[in-house]
């Protein structure tokens, strides 16, 4: 049985070094091994390009950069970049740094779009013990339920719980961070290395509503879980995917940057990519399923 992991995956590759594709694709190359490993870092690169999780710094360097991560979002990527930047020379030890963020943000921000930055930043910095959370602060629960996530396989994953966790950046009245929705609060934990998230974006959503006959970004998420979980238990032994040994097989997270790759033609994950054929590459993959019957209800549950 062909999964569409596989199918995506050498699609991924056949997009690259295809002539017939050259015109849908800025990352054009005969070379198919360079395609295929390249294709596979960029799929395993787990944590935030650029970023990492030692810290309760670098993980609210990942906050404010996803925050910024978004259509009409309240600050460019280069104006976050900068404020975190301008936080680092004023501040050498990272608590100090988590403590003035905020300040900083307001001496360096006067927009009323910005606002919603600012107040993000602050309801997770804050020091008040929630109720909601169980009287920790936002971070110490950020923290706990990242030690409780990172290291759960796929097999281990209860959705309900998940989407819990979701509810409490996103959806909860008196938790919810500002200007977060459901594909950022899932981006949040991905992009801290917590590799059963994955995010529902619009290059995500689409795809696997299609391939589980459902629609809308919660369902795209379900299915993503679901989806990776079926697959994983298939192609645990297949050496095609030997490579993913060691690294939990196939989670929501490779299956949803899979899609990312494609749609976005960002393969290398350096901002190379090509906007004006997301269509094409989307139709594709349609076809491409569509070619292995997988657009059933298999994955429909």
């Amino acid at each position: 049985m062909t999964t569409a992991f596989e199918t995506l995956y050498d699609l991924a590759i056949s997009i690259r070094i295809n002539p017939t594709h050259h015109k849908i694709t800025k990352n054009h190359t005969l070379n198919r091994d360079l395609a295929e490993n390249q294709l596979r870092r960029s799929i395993l690169s787990l944590v935030m390009p650029g970023e990492n999780i030692n810290s309760r710094w670098e993980k609210l360097r990942i906050f404010c950069k996803n925050l910024a991560n978004r259509d009409h979002s309240p600050l460019s990527f280069q104006e976050v970049s900068g404020l975190l930047s301008k936080v680092e020379c004023l501040h050498s030890d990272e608590s100090s740094r988590v403590l003035s963020i905020v300040d900083i943000a307001n001496e360096t921000f006067t927009s009323e779009r910005s606002a919603i930055f600012k107040d993000a930043v602050k309801k997770l910095t804050s020091r008040e013990l929630l109720p909601e959370l169980g009287g920790i602060s936002y971070f110490d629960w950020v923290d706990q339920r990242w030690l409780y996530w990172i290291n759960k396989s796929m097999e281990e994953v209860i959705f309900e719980e998940l989407i819990h966790d979701i509810d409490i950046l996103c959806s909860n009245k008196k938790t919810k961070i500002p200007g977060m929705g459901l594909a950022l609060a899932t981006n949040f934990f991905a992009d801290m290395g917590v590799m059963v998230f994955g995010k529902p974006d619009r290059h995500v959503t689409p795809i696997m509503n299609l391939l589980t006959l459902r629609s809308g970004e919660l369902e795209a998420l379900k299915a993503l879980v679901s989806v990776a979980r079926i697959e994983n238990k298939i192609l645990l032994h297949n050496p095609k995917f030997s490579w993913l040994d060691g690294y939990g097989g196939v989670t929501t997270r490779y299956l949803d940057r899979l899609i990312y790759l494609i749609g976005s033609d960002n393969f290398n994950l350096d901002g190379q990519k090509d906007n004006l054929h997301v269509p094409q590459r989307r139709e594709l993959i349609r076809s491409a399923f569509i070619e292995n019957n997988l657009i059933s209800s298999r994955y429909s549950q």
